[in-house]
């Protein structure tokens, strides 16, 4: 076989796939489940995750601007939130790989609610954070060019919050509504 017929693999490949022993390995490792891979996605996640807080916390106590300050504890607040939710997810999924109950967990399954009352408190939930979304951000767009952009920025900031909480009290809807019409 000549040069140009073959495969051409890079030399750090070709040790990759060798190995220590110089051999080619034997198999793949196994696939992982989506557990597994989730699981090990949210970790590192979770770990890099742990550095930027640091900066974050760190340019937020050190800044002498009051607008740096204030915009960075926005967002620690939420990446600490962020952070906390993934470890409850990763708990989470430990419990179920391992069989274990672990009280910090991500809980997996509610109670079977078939609260109409609850049902038409979200709906009315769902329809005032869409009147907030459209308010805020026609307050947003009155308050541009004020301080430099800040308001307007903070005004939109707090309309895509709330387009967050909407989304999450559609999904709280939808699970109830589907838990009533299952027990009708």
């Amino acid at each position: 076989m000549n040069n140009e017929n073959r495969l051409i693999m890079p030399e750090a490949e070709v040790a990759a796939a060798l190995g220590p022993t110089g051999t080619m390995s034997p198999a793949p490792e196994p696939e992982l489940s989506p557990y597994e891979y989730l699981l090990h996605a949210l970790e590192a996640h979770i770990g890099a995750e742990r550095d930027s807080l640091a900066h974050y916390r760190e340019l937020a106590e050190s800044t002498k601007d009051p607008v740096v300050e204030l915009i960075m504890g926005i967002i620690l607040e939420d990446e600490e939130r962020h952070h906390a939710l993934m470890s409850r997810i990763a708990t989470r999924l430990k419990d179920d790989l391992n069989w274990s109950q672990s009280p910090g967990a991500l809980p997996s399954r509610g109670a079977e609610a078939t609260d109409t009352a609850a049902y038409e408190s979200l709906r009315s939930f769902v329809a005032s954070e869409r009147e907030g979304i459209h308010e805020l951000r026609k307050f947003a767009g009155r308050a541009d060019g004020l301080y430099g952009g800040l308001p307007s920025e903070l005004l939109e900031m707090m309309a895509r919050d709330s387009e967050k909480h909407e989304h999450l009290l559609r999904f709280l809807f939808l699970r109830i509504g589907s838990t009533i019409s299952r027990t009708a």
